[in-house]
């Protein structure tokens, strides 16, 4: 069988899917999904593995590469030979790559059948880059991770030509065109996810198939996106916000620094952390999980404002430069420099570094990225409800309410 031809069938997916099989539901296939496995305040979590089969090089290359995820998350993966007590069953005799996402493993009730395939790994002593990128991609799931690819992040910063799609994926994926909308096309549906960062691009959960997971060609902004075979920054941040401990462990990241990455604001960071010196694992994750979807909302009505702006509105009231009328605000400048001095913090950058590229062009550019930050959406947002008089939306009370 030539490279090509073993290229060919690769299509991960997060539940065993057969040519004949349904699709998977919407939701199950960067992107973290409701089935997170639950989290025991304080303590660490203890996920239990079984091979059903797999040379002794193929069970090494799995177990020596997933400690790069328990460097990261508050997780042990604790090798079994009992496979009625393990949550995770692997074989490596499946035609291709894939794995439950999360708690989804509970519901493969027969002890017989895995939850996780390695079709793909190679019988060799040494594991390439792919075959690491391949069992990190797929403990991502079983982490409870989805497809980076698929997030309804996507369309703020890729937008697939679909008819391109279908043409360069049919033979990768056996001319299944369920296949290629139910594993490239389809976004997952929000009521699926818990929480989502903006799109990762380099994220290990990004779909891997042949040289590039997506040449540029197959999307409108022309961007080549190749294959990922280790954990970005964002996986990092991400998974340890999610199976959040308190001291980092060797080599590992601290919440901290995981809240910067994940560009998490001061005042949610502050609550986040104070669950995690407390041992509130959980009240942690859920608070990650509820900032991340406070700030797609206020994205997506900043999304909706810029939609609607009538720019004759201003030049009636005599406002002829308007990008040159806003930049000049004090407002504007106040948050601005919010924003760069928290990117100059979260990327490592002496705030006294200069900014390169700052013709007309990068400007605009420049701008446009920053309207579109969820600190400048909260700034809108807030400045809103203070023009129109609506006072913030009070916390519940236990005090009796007044007629």
């Amino acid at each position: 069988m030539s490279d090509k031809s073993n290229k060919s069938g690769k299509a991960c997916s997060p539940a065993p899917v057969t040519l004949d099989a349904p699709p998977p539901p919407p939701g199950q296939l960067a992107v973290m999904s409701t089935k997170q496995w639950p989290l025991t305040d304080g303590k660490e979590l203890y996920l239990k593995y079984y091979f059903m089969d797999g040379s002794e090089n193929k069970r090494k290359a799995v177990k020596d590469t997933i400690v790069t995820w328990s460097t990261f998350a508050n997780v042990i993966f604790d090798q079994t030979q009992d496979k009625d007590t393990a949550e995770i069953r692997i074989s490596f005799k499946g035609p291709g790559s894939w794995s439950a996402v999360g708690t989804d493993a509970r519901l493969i009730t027969n002890k017989d059948e895995p939850t996780m395939s390695f079709g793909w790994l190679a019988d060799s002593s040494e594991p390439s880059a792919e075959d690491k990128g391949t069992i990190l991609h797929e403990f991502g799931h079983a982490l409870g991770m989805m497809h980076e690819h698929q997030s309804p992040a996507r369309g703020e910063s890729i937008h697939l030509k679909e008819l391109a799609v279908y043409e360069y994926y049919r033979p990768l994926l056996n001319y299944n065109d369920r296949l290629v909308k139910t594993q490239i096309i389809d976004q997952y549906n929000k009521s699926d996810i818990s929480n989502f960062s903006r799109l990762d691009l380099h994220s290990i959960m990004m779909q891997m198939v042949f040289r590039y997971f997506m040449p540029g060609h197959l999307n409108e902004e022309g961007i080549d996106i190749p294959v990922n075979t280790v954990l970005s920054d964002m996986d990092k941040a991400f998974i340890t916000l999610n199976y959040p401990r308190k001291e980092p462990a060797p080599g590992g990241m601290s919440v901290k620094q995981a809240l910067i990455i994940a560009g998490v604001s001061e005042q949610a960071a502050g609550t986040i952390l104070g669950y995690v010196d407390k041992g509130q694992y959980t009240k942690a994750r859920e608070e990650f999980a509820h900032y991340n979807n406070r700030v797609r909302e206020l994205i997506k009505v900043n999304k909706s404002f810029l939609a609607n702006v009538e720019t004759s509105h201003a030049v009636q009231h005599g406002i002829t430069d308007t990008i040159s009328a806003v930049v000049k605000n004090p407002l504007f400048k106040h948050v601005v420099r919010i924003i760069v001095n928290r990117i100059f913090i979260q990327h490592s950058i002496p705030a006294v570094t200069s900014v390169p590229e700052s013709a007309e062009r990068h400007v605009m550019d420049t701008i446009g990225a920053m309207i579109m930050n969820p600190m400048f959406a909260q700034a809108i947002s807030d400045i809103n409800t203070e023009f129109r008089g609506v006072a913030p939306e009070s916390k519940s009370s236990d005090s009796p309410t007044k007629n």
